[in-house]
């Protein structure tokens, strides 16, 4: 009897606790406002490396990782993990010969952990860039490194990892250069999506490491609490942002939100009406109808972007092999006609997009451009056909064609085991609206092009998580290699077993890696493209870029634009850049169609929202009035469904 009145009596305890208990955890800042927000369609690669491929993914990229520098929506520069840093030229042995000399840059970062509550070191700096340095990785995002000593020689199999010159040492980067740099230029470069740390314990060890909340972790404001593919996302505050888990400091202090709620399986209709209705309070992109644009233009936020709707060729892949097919369909783009669907967006001229100044700080590099895209068709479809008859092209000859596109799922459209299907999606996607009209005019050629759209992921097993997943767009494009031997040195290799490129043509809302227009234009050049090299140890093979472009005069343009940037001669690199987009709208191996400008519905309930260069938000402050009202409706709701 004395034992169970004892166990009452702590139950009583522990209940009376409870309240002081729950009044401590949001002293602590354990709970925030929950904010329903649209911030991009369905994403399901979050790998920082390939988040160029896709607007959406950038955006997330931003919030869950933090790399050494931010660059502003003013395109200032801001420190990131970066604490502080000095970049020392010291002379060697014979004075007017600087061959000899070493340049260094020493960056202390600054203290912060990953989500799981581990310290953010600068080993995680040092494996993340090696990793997009290492011979066997095919991303582009290597080349933004190549000013570092023995990276491009790692790269093109010429030197081994141990050449690159990068260490770490608890909480400092030591980086070697090859040459003389700008430093600041330099840690610019170190801004990008595609250069934030990553930890070598999960990377290496989890094959779905970037698309699966259980195994991902992150060092940015929130971490990726919960997925549930084709219904929601929950971002989550990450309490050990700027902080170590012993410190006793507010996770509040750096991150106000405690979770942000993504709804993928809203259609537009749903979504608009969600908003109107106080139930949504940010939607990051519009739905692609004239009428729901027009009437929230005076509300929308606009800002530019460096993120550009393009056409990817297969030039492994006939008739894409064919320069004059591939000019004959730019040419015969209306893009003025595109983005008066989009609305949000203007023509894009080159493949530079507005916004980067030229490097003889002259104006801006697009707008000195002398040879521009225009933005009606270049071609009526009469001349069109006569052109490729001219070259001995029979459209008909080649086939079903097809447009790969990426689309929304819709709620309705998710079984039980999350298998998405591929022939229903929502059809006021973006991609899918252009794609359909691009589709159009190459038709009345007559080629037979079809639109596919395809949700991000497919799932091929039963789940309710991200453990079983095929990111197509990203498979389609630098595809699976057959059997590469990738040498790490003269006696190890590994093996890549893949075939590669299957796409005919893919869409993609391509982003920038940095504000940079040499490393724009740089990874169509073979030895910048950062794609997998296929040869012996000391034998540089480079593959190319990922369209299978390959161009000798192009390749010597862009290393003699990077030689006259390495030697100060700023005008001279521009006058190669600007031959090499020249030479690029000649050849077509991608098609630029338009810009985007970010297009943002933001409710008047929610403040303190800033943006980067690259489009993505910054909610770290993001304040919603009257949060706690909505938690208490949250839970009100939930309550009445327990009570059904």
């Amino acid at each position: 009897m004395k034992k169970i009145t004892r166990i009452v009596c702590l139950v009583l305890c522990l209940v009376m606790l409870l309240p002081a208990a729950v009044a401590c955890s949001q002293k602590d800042g354990t709970y925030g406002a929950q904010i329903n927000m649209y911030l991009a369609d369905e994403i399901h690669n979050l790998d920082p490396a390939y988040a160029h491929l896709d607007s959406g993914a950038a955006k997330l990229i931003g919030l869950l990782f933090e790399g050494l520098m931010v660059i502003d929506e003013d395109g200032d520069l801001e420190k990131g993990l970066l604490k502080k840093y000095q970049y020392t030229v010291d002379d060697m042995l014979t004075p007017n010969d600087k061959s000899d000399d070493t340049y260094t840059m020493v960056i202390d970062i600054g203290e912060s952990s990953w989500s799981d509550g581990i310290k953010v070191s600068a080993d995680d700096f040092v494996y993340a860039w090696k990793r997009v340095l290492d011979p066997s990785f095919d991303g582009e995002a290597a080349s933004l490194l190549y000013d570092i000593k023995g990276a491009v020689e790692h790269k093109t199999q010429m030197a081994s990892k141990d050449d690159i010159g990068l260490s770490a040492d608890d909480d400092r980067i030591t980086i070697t250069f090859k040459h003389n740099i700008d430093p600041e230029e330099f840690l610019r470069k170190t801004a990008s999506p595609a250069l934030v740390p990553l930890r070598s314990s999960v990377v290496s060890r989890y094959y779905n490491w970037s698309s699966s909340g259980a195994t991902m972790v992150c060092n940015g404001p929130f971490f990726v609490r919960s997925y549930s593919p084709g219904n929601s996302m929950q971002l989550a505050r990450n309490a050990y942002y700027h902080r170590l888990p012993d410190d006793d400091i507010r996770p509040t202090k750096f991150v106000k939100p405690y979770l942000i709620n993504i709804d993928f399986k809203l259609n537009s209709e749903d979504m608009m009406k969600a908003f109107e209705d106080g139930e949504l309070f940010y939607i990051s992109e519009l739905p692609c109808d004239k009428k729901t644009r027009e009437e929230y233009e005076d509300r929308v936020k606009l800002t530019d972007t460096l993120s550009t709707h393009t056409y990817f060729f297969n030039l492994n892949k006939e008739p894409f092999n064919n320069k004059t097919v591939r000019q004959v369909l730019s040419k015969v783009i209306d893009r003025e006609a595109l983005v008066s669907e989009v609305v949000y967006a203007y023509a894009s001229t080159g493949f530079v997009p507005k916004g980067l100044s030229d490097l003889t700080k002259k104006d801006d590099f697009a707008e000195n451009n002398t040879a521009k895209i225009p933005g009606n068709a270049q071609m009526s479809v009469s001349e069109a056909k006569a052109a490729l008859s001219a070259a001995g092209i029979n459209p008909n000859g080649f086939g079903e064609l097809t447009i790969t596109v990426k689309v929304d799922a819709v709620s309705d459209l998710v079984d039980e085991d999350y298998v998405v299907s591929q022939n229903e999606f929502d059809e006021d996607t973006v991609d899918y609206v252009v794609a359909k009209m691009v589709a159009e005019i190459w038709n009345e050629l007559g080629f037979n092009f079809k639109v596919v759209p395809v949700n991000a992921i497919q799932y091929k097993e039963s789940t309710s998580a991200m453990s079983q997943y095929r990111d197509e767009l990203t498979e389609s494009l630098y595809g699976i290699y057959d059997d590469i031997k990738v040498y790490i040195s003269d006696d190890e290799h590994t093996t890549v077993t893949k075939e590669r490129a299957t796409f005919d043509v893919v869409a993609l809302d391509y982003s920038l890696l940095c504000d940079d227009e040499f490393n724009a234009l740089a990874v169509f050049a073979e030895s910048f493209s950062g794609s997998v090299t296929d040869g012996p140890f000391n034998e540089e093979v480079p593959l190319g870029h990922i369209t299978g472009f390959k161009n000798a005069a192009y390749n010597t343009l862009i290393q003699e634009a990077y030689d006259a940037r390495v030697a100060g001669n700023n005008a001279l690199a521009s006058e190669k850049l600007h031959a090499a987009e020249q030479l690029l709208l000649d050849e077509m191996p991608v098609v630029p169609l338009f810009v985007y400008k970010e297009a943002v519905l933001v409710s008047d309930d929610l403040s303190n929202i800033e943006w980067t260069y690259f489009g993505a938000p910054v909610l770290n402050d993001a304040k919603l009035k009257n949060w706690k009202d909505y938690i208490e409706k949250v839970d009100d709701e939930d309550e009445d469904e327990d009570e059904d």
